[in-house]
């Protein structure tokens, strides 16, 4: 133990600590994790910490010396037991005060609704904004009332990606994702993990709306919601291609290009028409610019026979599609 100790303190090249709770340090007593995190929080040097523990270890005395550090930039728990206030509110003025932490992954930590709580006042506090990324994945947030999070997390400019995979969010937790994606003018997050929860087709409506004049996300992972039906999916074609005329496609999403499914699932909902014209969608929205989606997406329309009022004219000796409405 002391020399562990030791050799975190002196060693000034390290840049990562990590850090495994296993059987070994069943022996460490609240006065080993008490200086373990004096020692963290005084070192100037490193950038990223990882805990990466078991629910039954009690490692909550590190958190008061890591209150002191102002260099780390990464921060990882992942199996800590966090649904303890008294453990998050001493996690929380390290959360509030350093100054350059851009990575928060609290994944598989039991943060509850109390948790999140803490959180997201942790984070309103910020008085600088350097959050990047955001990993919340694997608690219960089955009951957890997401607005308090989302409220903060709509003004943290530099966020990019927030995962919140296998939480248990139905509609409520949805309602207040939407209007965090909504927040287009505040917001840059470009990704977001929904996968693994308990979204149905009317929170993946509620998702779809509310990306409509999102110009920012790019990925939207809803892998193993198995309670989308058809109705969620068209949901998602008529955002990515509204096909009912050419004014709205020219109106869709031509940002988002990433929405990970099988082709086998929306052919067996959407029929092989939509799922092929949703996919391809995806597909130009990552390869084009807005106006070559658009006009890619309205030739697709026009070919398969929803675009009825449209006909298509090929100018092939300057590779031009015209479109006249009749």
């Amino acid at each position: 133990m002391h020399i562990m100790l030791c050799t975190f303190h002196t060693i000034s090249g390290v840049k990562t600590i990590k850090l495994y709770c296993v059987r070994d340090l069943d022996d460490w007593g609240t006065e080993a994790w008490e200086r373990l995190g004096y020692i963290i929080g005084e070192n100037a040097v490193i950038e990223e910490l990882k805990l990466l523990g078991r629910r039954d270890l009690d490692v909550g005395e590190i958190f008061l010396g890591l209150q002191l550090n102002q260099h780390i930039q990464k921060l990882v728990f992942y199996g800590i037991d966090l649904r303890d206030t008294v453990k998050m509110n001493s996690l929380a003025p390290f959360l509030c005060n350093n100054p350059v932490l851009k990575k928060i992954d609290l994944s598989n930590c039991n943060l509850n609704s109390d948790g999140v709580n803490i959180l997201a006042k942790a984070l309103s506090n910020r008085l600088r904004d350097t959050l990047e990324n955001i990993n919340l994945s694997e608690n219960d947030f089955r009951t957890a009332d997401l607005d308090s999070l989302t409220t903060v997390l709509a003004k943290c400019r530099r966020l990019k990606l927030l995962s919140l995979n296998s939480n248990g969010i139905g509609e409520m937790g949805c309602l207040s994702i939407a209007n965090l994606l909504k927040s287009t003018e505040s917001s840059n997050i470009g990704h977001v993990d929904l996968s693994g929860n308990a979204i149905d087709s009317q929170c993946a409506i509620h998702l779809a709306e509310s990306l409509t004049d999102n110009t920012k996300m790019k990925t939207l992972q809803l892998w193993g919601n198995k309670s989308i039906t058809a109705k969620g999916w068209e949901a998602m074609l008529k955002l990515v291609c509204d096909s009912s005329s050419i004014e709205a496609v020219k109106t869709s999403n031509h940002i988002l290009h990433n929405i990970p499914t099988t082709h086998r699932l929306l052919v067996s909902l959407l029929g092989i028409d939509d799922a092929n014209l949703f996919r391809s969608s995806l597909r130009m929205n990552n390869r084009s610019n807005n106006n070559m989606a658009i006009r890619q997406k309205n030739h697709m329309g026009a070919l398969e026979g929803r675009l009825e009022h449209c006909i298509i004219h090929n100018t092939r000796r300057y590779n031009v599609t015209c479109y006249i409405v009749v």
